[in-house]
């Protein structure tokens, strides 16, 4: 049955258990734009899923599709109006379980945008030119960076709560998070680690191991996500590789202090409103920890320099960027 659309509508793929980032970024945008987030229905896991998604999308009709997660950039030569894409990272190609993934992912998420496309956009520098690179396009007049917003809903407050032990907070459990080093780093300190993720068995054994005091949730909603930095000292984010990297910039506008793995896109986003430290020490992670545990005045620069730097993230500042960018596609197709 045939969808029509008078305005601008926004597809992202089907929800998956645990994975709820770019869902919170497109019903943002959503909200601030008031134009409708569509998903699509099936997992884009098999030929068959494929298959039934384009169909389905072959179904939508509107004046501009945004396709706000790529794993659905597969799409793109089969709706019937303007198109743009918008890339966070492309770590899933990077680390994709072997060549003939690799391969595949290029195929399906990247290529279609390079020929069907009409403007592309990308949440940083670095995944921009991540992306050239892996397609060396020359249509670099359709290439815009649009940095992703902070959720209006984080407003920091001081907690209800009173923790017994210095709590930190971690987001996200995939491996480039990096959760085993904060693990690692936590042991023999008075410390409470706040995971929000799923946990695998690997993470399971060495908090068990190292009798960390941990809490663990995934799959909450985002007052909840908020709840929990609200409630933390610190933020912990040693991450490997971000195509952006959100965490650092809640906690700023949470103002909670953060400590960020020291690779480039998180001084692009963060600047100096983060504690950077090498991802591969987890000895660096541990000073870090303890000595915003013992460092007020530390702990107080960063979180101004953090108030500073979330400015740029604000979520109306944001959507109108994105505002701009459908009309100049109205504009195209009138």
């Amino acid at each position: 049955m045939k969808r029509s659309y008078k305005t601008p509508i926004i597809l992202i793929r089907k929800k998956q258990v645990g994975e709820n980032s770019i869902e919170e970024i497109a019903y943002r945008l959503s909200k601030d734009l008031n134009i409708p987030v569509v998903c699509v229905p099936y997992y884009s896991t098999s030929i068959i899923n494929l298959m039934k998604n384009i169909i389905f999308a072959r179904q939508l009709a509107a004046p501009v599709f945004h396709i706000l997660t790529p794993s659905e950039a597969y799409l793109l030569p089969f709706l019937k109006g303007k198109k743009c894409i918008t890339y966070h990272d492309l770590g899933t190609v990077f680390n994709a379980r072997n060549k003939i993934y690799k391969l595949m992912r290029i195929f399906l998420h990247i290529l279609p945008s390079k020929y069907f496309a009409d403007r592309i956009t990308f949440v940083s520098e670095q995944t921009k030119q991540e992306w050239l690179k892996t397609t060396k396009s020359k249509k670099k007049d359709i290439l815009s960076v649009i940095y992703n917003a902070y959720d209006e809903r984080l407003i920091p407050q001081e907690s209800s709560i009173k923790n017994e032990a210095f709590t930190i907070l971690q987001i996200g459990t995939a491996k480039r998070k990096n959760l085993i080093s904060t693990i690692r780093a936590c042991d023999g300190l008075n410390v409470k680690l706040n995971i929000i993720g799923k946990l695998n068995e690997e993470q399971k054994n060495e908090l068990t191991n190292l009798k960390i005091n941990y809490k663990n949730s995934f799959d909450i909603s985002y007052e909840e996500v908020i709840e929990n930095y609200r409630n933390c000292d610190i933020v912990c984010f040693p991450t490997f590789y971000e195509g952006f990297g959100v965490p650092l910039i809640e906690a700023n506008a949470m103002h909670k202090p953060i400590i960020a793995g020291d690779i480039p896109v998180l001084h692009e986003i963060g600047e100096n409103a983060a504690f950077f430290v090498n991802p591969n020490s987890v000895e660096e992670i541990r000073t870090a920890i303890k000595r915003l545990m013992m460092d007020e005045g530390l702990r107080t620069q960063l979180v101004e320099s953090g108030i500073e730097n979330a400015k740029k993230y604000e979520h109306r500042h944001i959507a109108c960027l994105y505002k701009k960018l459908y009309e100049e596609l109205l504009e195209k197709k009138n």
